[in-house]
């Protein structure tokens, strides 16, 4: 049984600070987030990227369908496409369907890892996914829509980690400021990855950096572009005035109250956490994702680099600093380098016909999972119908996941 409304198909992503949650769009986004309850006294329900309570995530999801987007629990007439993150198991995607499926009587549910989502919104089916989220970063090598599990490297820092970073070094070198300051910074995108002992420079804008043209298509790409709706995004994209509400958006304040921030310090607390002090830097993480990927594979994987989550897109001249230290330790210098040796790092931004999106690479995986949803849905092959979860139980979910979710 195909599913053909899309009006009543509905995006759920979760993460760490809450779950993205809302109608599928590819137009413009049309979705929230919804932080999740953390309660000082126990567990959030997400953290570092591992379901670590779920009852408080069944909860917590049951406020944002119901209370929120309005689902009702008796009716069961709205199709779930849900994003998984890339460090769940088999067991989590499981007890993720059976509430969906037992709660609200979904007549389907679709699933796909958020990284291939991602680089889908990117419009390209191979690359890298580099996903500084509020706790975690992760990096995903992804070859023709398939995630490569084995290859995925999932740091435990995130944007959580920097801020509280900066509050640390505002603490000891700007005492005067109030501890909002540093949330601020990265509320206002002053966040700075360069490194702190280069001169002073105002940040790069996103108009301004490198970006890959889009790739050939492929024949998933074009049925995906071909389909009404998205084949509607390019022709009414001049219609397109409203703009993204980022969950970083900034307020009215928050650029005063980060102007007074010490921009070394801004600096600083970048190359702490994702740099220079971090356990693992973000640029060995990503040549240790690249280096596990087939050899023929690696050059086509780092000539789609797309940076998202809340840190990917909001800190300054992060790309320009992992294309700088990732030639300078792994890309060879000699001109006789092997056939499959990666000779740069491209990095992609969301397409530019889609002007509601543009500059917030951080809805890439709501933009690519609308358009999966709107492929997925009509054709019964492709997601998990009702049915069959009743027949076959939640294990049955592994069998129709797309883009290599089952481990």
């Amino acid at each position: 049984m195909a599913l053909n409304k899309e009006e009543r198909y509905v995006f759920l992503a979760p993460g760490s600070a809450g779950t993205l949650a809302g109608p599928t769009s590819a137009l413009e986004p049309k979705c929230k987030k919804y932080p999740s309850d953390r309660n000082e006294e126990g567990p959030a329900p997400i953290d570092r990227g591992l379901v670590q309570d779920w009852d408080a995530l069944g909860q917590h999801w049951s406020s944002v369908l119901t209370d929120r987007l309005g689902i009702s629990k008796a009716q069961g007439d709205h199709p779930i496409f849900l994003l998984v993150p890339m460090a769940w198991k088999k067991s989590d995607v499981e007890r993720a369907a059976k509430f969906l499926f037992e709660t609200y009587r979904i007549p389907g549910l679709a699933i796909a890892p958020e990284p291939v989502a991602a680089l889908l919104g990117a419009n390209a089916v191979t690359g890298l996914v580099v996903d500084i989220g509020f706790t975690t970063t992760t990096v995903t090598p992804i070859v023709e829509t398939n995630a490569i599990r084995h290859a995925t490297q999932i740091v435990p820092v995130g944007t959580s980690d920097i801020i509280a970073r900066l509050q640390a070094l505002c603490a000891s070198k700007q005492p005067g400021l109030s501890v909002d300051a540093a949330l601020a910074a990265l509320k206002s995108k002053l966040l700075d990855a360069t490194p702190p002992s280069s001169p002073l420079t105002a940040p790069s804008t996103a108009a301004a950096r490198k970006k890959a043209a889009p790739p050939a298509t492929s024949s998933l790409l074009a049925e995906l572009t071909a389909s009404p709706n998205s084949a509607g995004a390019s022709s009414s994209a001049d219609d397109q005035t409203s703009q993204p509400s980022s969950p970083a958006d900034s307020g009215p304040n928050h650029a005063s109250i980060a102007a007074k921030i010490d921009p070394i310090l801004l600096r600083q607390a970048v190359d702490d956490v994702l740099f220079t002090g971090a356990p693992k830097s973000l640029v060995d993480a990503i040549a240790a994702a690249v280096a596990a990927v087939e050899p023929a594979a690696r050059a086509s994987v780092l000539d789609a680099v797309l940076l998202t989550g809340g840190g990917g897109a909001l800190i300054a001249n992060l790309e320009e600093r992992v294309q700088l230290e990732y030639a300078q330790q792994y890309l060879p210098v000699s001109t006789r380098a092997g056939e499959y040796q990666p000779r740069e790092v491209t990095f992609r931004g969301l397409p530019e016909y889609l002007e509601a999106y543009q500059d917030h690479a951080e809805w890439a995986a709501y933009l690519g999972g609308s358009l999966l949803a709107k492929l997925m849905f009509p054709d019964a092959k492709s997601f998990v119908l009702r049915d069959e979860f009743d027949a076959g139980g939640a294990s049955v979910v592994h069998t129709k996941a797309f883009g290599g979710i089952s481990v």
